[in-house]
């Protein structure tokens, strides 16, 4: 069963976060069999108070995969680099049967 990783995402340093987190995350992602559904600024809110920032949903293929890429040793130093010019809130959801 497939699951995801949902995030808020607030940039505060665009080109930074764009040139030194997203090429190596994203290449980790696929590495992990990971695929990026969407990251998008703008959301057409229909019910409540979305999150400010970026939206980003990724699929991996179940929960024990997302939670071996989250923990990975490769993606802790892009946590802390993440950490410098963004803030975010980020959960792991398994999908539904």
């Amino acid at each position: 069963m497939p699951a995801y990783v949902v995030a808020f995402v607030a940039v505060s340093e665009e080109a930074r976060y764009a040139q030194e987190y997203v090429p190596p995350v994203l290449e980790l992602v696929h590495r992990y069999g990971g695929r990026l559904l969407c990251a998008a600024d703008t959301v057409r809110s229909k019910e409540g108070t979305w999150p400010k920032g970026r939206t980003v949903i990724i699929e991996f293929p179940d929960m024990e995969t997302a939670e071996a890429w989250y923990n990975s040793a490769e993606y802790r130093p892009l946590l802390e680099l993440r950490g410098k010019f963004a803030e975010s809130v980020l959960a792991l959801v398994p999908g539904a049967r």
